[in-house]
C-alpha cells in the first residue's frame, strides 16, 4: 500500500463514530439505559413507600376501617394506592390525623416518625405528578360518526 492510500484509509472513520470518538450508538444506548434504570428505581422505591403506609394502615386503622368494620363508611382494606378520585378522603385522613382525633384515644397509637411518615406520604402523593387511574387503561369507546354532533364556526367578519 502506498503512502497516499494509506493517508485517505487513516483519515476516514466510521459513519457511525461521533467526533469526540465515542460510537454514537452506544451514547444513546447509555442514556437510555440510564433513563431505565431511574425509573425502575423511583417504581420501586414507591412500591416499597406504598408498603410501608399500607402496613401502618393495618396497623392503626383497620380495626375500625376495615373489612368487618367500617366506621364512617371509610374503608383502607380495599386502597391499593393513592387514587386522584379519593383525594377528599386522604384530605380527611391528613385533617384527622393532624388534629389528633384518629386514631381514637382508647386505639393504639402512631409513633410520632410513623404519623409523619402517613402525613408526609399524603402531602407528597396529593401535590405530586397525576397518575392515570385505572380507567385510563382501557380502551375508549369508539365513535361513529352519527354519534358526532356539528359545530358551527363562523368567521368574523
Amino acid at each position: 500500500m502506498d503512502r497516499a492510500t494509506f493517508d485517505v484509509c487513516r483519515r476516514q472513520k466510521p459513519a457511525s463514530w461521533h467526533p469526540g470518538g465515542m460510537p454514537e450508538f452506544s451514547v444513546w444506548r447509555s442514556i437510555g439505559a440510564c433513563l431505565l434504570i431511574v425509573l425502575v428505581t423511583q417504581q420501586l422505591v414507591f412500591a416499597d413507600e406504598m408498603d410501608a403506609i399500607q402496613s401502618l394502615l393495618a396497623k392503626y386503622c383497620l380495626r375500625c376501617h376495615g373489612a368487618e368494620k367500617q366506621n364512617a363508611q371509610v374503608r383502607f382494606d380495599r386502597i391499593a394506592r393513592f387514587e386522584n378520585s379519593d383525594q377528599r378522603l386522604w384530605a380527611m385522613v391528613h385533617d384527622s390525623l393532624v388534629r389528633g382525633e384518629m386514631p381514637p384515644k382508647d386505639e393504639p397509637q402512631p409513633a410520632p416518625d410513623e404519623k409523619q411518615r402517613i402525613l408526609k406520604w399524603i402531602i407528597d402523593e396529593a401535590t405530586g405528578p397525576i397518575r392515570l387511574g385505572r380507567r385510563a387503561s382501557r380502551v375508549l369507546p369508539r365513535v361513529d360518526a352519527g354519534q358526532l354532533r356539528p359545530i358551527n364556526l363562523r368567521c368574523p367578519t
